[in-house]
C-alpha cells in the first residue's frame, strides 16, 4: 500500500505478486492487483484479478464496485 500511495506502481506490483505467491486465496490482494494492472493499462489481466476477487469474496466490501468495473 505504501508503494501504491507513493505512485511507485512497479514496486507495488512486485510486492502484490509476492503476496499472491504466498497466499493465492487472499481476496484483497487480487483486488489490489487488479487496480495495479488497470492503472498500468493491462485491462484483461485486471479483469482476471477482479474476477478472482469476486470468486473469493462474492459479498466482500468492494464487490459492488468491482462488479461495476467489470461491466464497463
Amino acid at each position: 500500500m505504501v508503494y501504491w500511495a507513493s505512485s511507485d506502481i512497479k514496486q507495488a506490483a512486485t510486492q502484490i505478486a509476492l503476496t499472491l505467491q504466498l497466499n493465492p486465496d487472499l481476496a484483497d490482494a487480487h483486488l489490489f492487483a487488479g487496480n495495479i494492472l488497470l492503472r498500468g493499462g493491462k485491462r484483461e489481466d485486471a479483469r482476471t484479478e477482479f474476477e478472482a476477487y469476486l470468486r473469493l469474496a462474492p459479498k466482500g466490501e468492494f464487490a459492488t464496485q468491482v462488479k461495476q468495473i467489470l461491466q464497463k
